[in-house]
Formats: structure tokens, sequence, C-alpha cells
């Protein structure tokens, strides 16, 4: 893949090396994809759930900061 771009490859790759520590969690009974940041602390990135009811939980909207222990 060849990628054309005026933007300085320093920028585009600047995150290339490090880890995304992606996991998937449980809390109440919902699903959720989420980023550890290594500090006991994530961001939601994703709901995997059938029920719609899920989705409208103000509490697990992605993008959320959650505590995931440790």
């Amino acid at each position: 893949m060849i990628l054309y771009s005026i933007v300085p490859p320093e920028l585009v790759f600047q995150n290339f090396e490090q880890e995304n520590c992606q996991r998937v969690i449980d809390r109440n009974g919902i699903l959720l994809l989420v980023t550890d940041e290594g500090t006991g602390w994530g961001k939601i990135l994703r709901i995997i759930s059938t029920n719609p009811a899920d989705f409208l939980n103000e509490q697990y909207q992605p993008g959320k900061k959650i505590f995931l222990g440790g």
C-alpha cells in the first residue's frame, strides 16, 4: 500500500509502535470493548449488545472513561 499525503510521516506513524491494548469487559451484563491505558482506567470504544436499551445508557457511551481496576 502506498500512502500519498501532505502530512509528515512523523505524524502519520506517531503511534505506530505503541501496542493498542483493547479488551472486552463485562459491566452489569453489558459487554464493552475498551482501551486499556495501563493506569487502571480505560476508554469505551464500543458496546457489544443486542439490547437497544444498552445503547441508551449514558454511563456506557463510547468515548467515556471507565474504571477497569488494578
